[in-house]
């Protein structure tokens, strides 16, 4: 196993049910905190994303959850397609679409463990999902098997250094939980994306590691050029 890892805990590789019982806390009053950090960096990072789309994008977001950066991106691409493995992210995610009068979208349930591409994609996209499993790099693979030659993969994490590793080690005892509600997972820093990178099936030199502004953020971000 690579060295870098912020691990705290030992039960990664999420499931439906571990992603079921997050989604389903994130309905309640004690996750609001975490609701108003998202909105907070969704729009940086959906800005961000906008230097890879334009109005002939077809993009995947893999672990789209409630695909909030979905909608915000939607109208400015070809269409969206999302997929998660909990039912009811997805429910509010199609929830979302509809509100926001959108039509060029699709969701389905997919685990991206599993996953063999029935099409691909111009930009290939996930952020906060694949440093909940125990080979990150494995998922990154998924991801490129999904993408178009001349496409793009850009995979969003919260930073080794970050405010993101402290808060998590904060809450891991149980009292202190609910505060932040996800499934266990490790922590990414530029180095570990680089040795990631050689650790793909194909050898991809073309690609970048990005910390997200503002750094305070705490978000890097992979992008791959395919």
């Amino acid at each position: 196993m690579l060295k870098g890892y912020l691990k705290k805990r030992t039960n990664l590789d999420s499931n439906k049910i571990a992603w079921e019982r997050s989604w389903c806390h994130q309905e309640n009053g004690s996750a609001n905190i975490i609701g108003l950090g998202r909105k907070v960096y969704n729009y940086f990072l959906a800005e961000f994303l906008k230097k890879y789309i334009n109005e002939q994008t077809e993009l995947l977001e893999f672990g789209c959850g409630t695909a909030t950066i979905g909608v915000a991106i939607s109208k400015d691409i070809k269409s969206y397609t999302g997929f998660d493995i909990a039912e009811n992210a997805l429910a509010e995610a199609q929830n979302n679409f509809k509100k926001s009068g959108l039509v060029n979208y699709s969701f389905a349930i997919r685990d991206i463990t599993q996953f063999n591409p029935e099409k691909q994609f111009d930009v290939v996209w996930s952020h906060g999902l694949i440093e909940h499993f125990e080979s990150p790099y494995e998922l990154i693979d998924a991801h490129l098997s999904a993408c178009k030659t001349g496409g793009r993969v850009v995979i969003s994490v919260p930073g080794f250094f970050s405010y993101h590793s402290i808060w998590y080690l904060l809450t891991r005892p149980k009292l202190l939980s609910r505060f932040w509600p996800w499934p266990d997972q490790i922590f990414i820093s530029k180095k570990i994306f680089a040795e990631y990178m050689k650790l793909l099936k194909n050898n991809y030199t073309n690609y970048q590691v990005i910390s997200l502004k503002p750094r305070i953020l705490g978000l890097i971000i992979l992008v791959i050029e395919k």
